[in-house]
């Protein structure tokens, strides 16, 4: 999962992989104007509540954001801004068996920020769900994820 952010807006995106890292399903959401830690943790609950509905068990969750890691696994304040969607997170991480939750870096992250991404050009605040990727970039990106290549970040988009 990740969260994308520009200039005045956030959105989330992720990518369900199967064993061999090719392309399950994908999704997307605009936040409008939040902070990125936020699309972060929707990016995650967003992932989960997908994974739990297709009934994927088990699986395996891969953030770039140490932070968001951390408050996943870690005790959280209920105090806490963000305790909700905590919370949110954790129940489901138990729905699906309690899976394993680790940090990545960013580079082996692609697909998802592709995907985040994506969902700051839609600009529209409905949780998208992609059978097959949504654009041909992100298609190509998905192959080279899978293949663990690097893919050339040249491309703006």
């Amino acid at each position: 999962t990740d969260g994308a952010a520009n200039e005045n807006h956030v959105a989330a995106g992720g990518i369900i992989r199967d064993n061999h890292g090719y392309w399950v399903s994908g999704f997307c959401r605009f936040l409008g104007k939040t902070n990125s830690l936020t699309a972060e943790l929707w990016a995650l609950r967003d992932g989960l509540k997908l994974a739990l509905e297709m009934g994927l068990t088990p699986i395996e969750v891969e953030s770039d954001a140490l932070t968001l890691v951390h408050m996943v696994l870690n005790n959280c304040n209920d105090q806490h801004h963000f305790s909700n969607v905590v919370h949110d997170c954790r129940f489901l991480l138990d729905s699906l068996g309690s899976p394993t939750v680790k940090h990545i870096f960013r580079e082996a992250n692609q697909s998802a920020d592709a995907l985040a991404n994506y969902g700051l050009l839609m600009m529209d605040e409905n949780f998208h769900v992609f059978s097959y990727p949504p654009s041909p970039f992100i298609s190509q990106m998905v192959m080279y994820d899978a293949m663990g290549i690097l893919y050339p970040r040249t491309i703006l988009y």
